[in-house]
């Protein structure tokens, strides 16, 4: 493998910083709703691999829309010389090649020139679109959240399963909501099921 530039990291990299941060919303809209698909992808070395998996799809659109563009260094100068945007899309062995870090290409393949190359990002571009992902919140989401509630208190409108605030914290792992989205969502979700107990302080019952 080649060595890596100062302001770059491997694509490998790429797919573990985006990783850390994907939610479950991003894999439930990815995979269609992963829960339901067993209690495997309900371990930590399941999500983990979904994580990973989501991450790998969606540095791939990323190359192929061009927001983020990878490199690789010429062997007699050394210098970065950048892929083609359009080589990824037509790409046949993409997954391979983002998995490893290394161009895997057949014959016919726009890619066959770079074909061994180890790919090279800007670290400072992939920093940014992480940014962007943290910062990205879709109405959905917001949206997704107050369902979930109100799935709850309609399956339990007597006795709240949990307390508040470990709710409160399951949904900022689950949509990314901030505590005041969250409680915005408690609101319209428990004036959704008026018979609700849940707005009384106190522990949730015991059912």
């Amino acid at each position: 493998m080649d060595a890596i530039p100062a302001d770059c990291i491997t694509l490998p990299e790429a797919v573990a910083a985006r990783a850390k941060i994907t939610s479950d919303y991003e894999l439930e809209r990815e995979f269609d709703d992963y829960v339901s698909q067993g209690p495997v992808w309900q371990t930590r070395s399941g999500k983990h691999y979904m994580c990973r998996e989501f991450a790998i799809r969606e540095l791939h659109r990323r190359l192929c829309d061009g927001s983020i563009e990878p490199y690789i260094k010429d062997p007699k100068s050394g210098e970065l010389v950048r892929i083609p945007q359009g080589a990824w899309r037509n790409h046949p062995l993409w997954c391979q090649t983002i998995r490893g870090g290394v161009v895997h290409a057949t014959a016919g393949d726009r890619m066959q020139d770079f074909n061994g190359r180890s790919v090279f990002l800007k670290r400072s571009v992939v920093e940014k679109d992480i940014t962007d992902a943290l910062r990205r919140k879709p109405a959905s989401m917001i949206a997704a959240c107050q369902a979930w509630l109100e799935a709850l208190l309609r399956a339990s409108p007597g006795a709240r399963p949990k307390p508040k605030h470990q709710l409160r914290e399951e949904a900022k792992v689950k949509f990314r909501v901030t505590w005041r989205e969250f409680d915005e969502c408690w609101k319209v979700a428990n004036q959704a099921v008026p018979e609700s107990t849940w707005r009384r302080p106190g522990a949730p019952k015991k059912s």
